[in-house]
């Protein structure tokens, strides 16, 4: 019965991640994934590598947290979205950053990874600038 629970983890966990990468590619207009959900989705993805899910073996996981960050970036940089961007979603999108760079994420990630974290410390900044005054 142990493997019949891993296939049936394996199954789902694949069916979650084909439906966040198909929601990622959809156009802008059809896409339903605000910062608050973005936030949730990265740091579950994050939670599941560090408690050993490898990135290596789960190649649709590692397309999953591009598409992720993909969103994280362009929202960051919209002023629209920047009232979204609350201290708390902040923090927890830069630690789920962290643990995928801990527990391996590609070179070729890392750069996005960077991008993504140059993109939010200006609300850190800001965020931090609004409790002095």
């Amino acid at each position: 019965t142990e493997e019949w629970v891993k296939k049936t983890q394996a199954a789902l966990l694949s069916t979650l991640l084909d439906q966040i990468i198909l929601n990622c590619n959809q156009t802008l207009e059809a896409r339903d994934l605000d910062v608050h959900g973005i936030n949730n989705l990265l740091w579950s993805v994050a939670k599941l590598v560090d408690n050993g899910l490898e990135l290596e073996k789960t190649p649709k996981l590692k397309e999953a947290v591009a598409a992720l960050l993909i969103h994280v970036k362009a929202k960051a940089k919209s002023p629209e979205e920047s009232e979204h961007f609350i201290p708390q979603h902040i923090s927890i999108l830069l630690w789920s950053v962290a643990k995928l760079v801990d527990n391996g994420l590609e070179p070729d990630k890392a750069t996005m990874l960077r991008e993504v974290v140059a993109v939010l410390l200006p609300h850190v900044k800001a965020k931090a600038k609004s409790k002095e005054e």
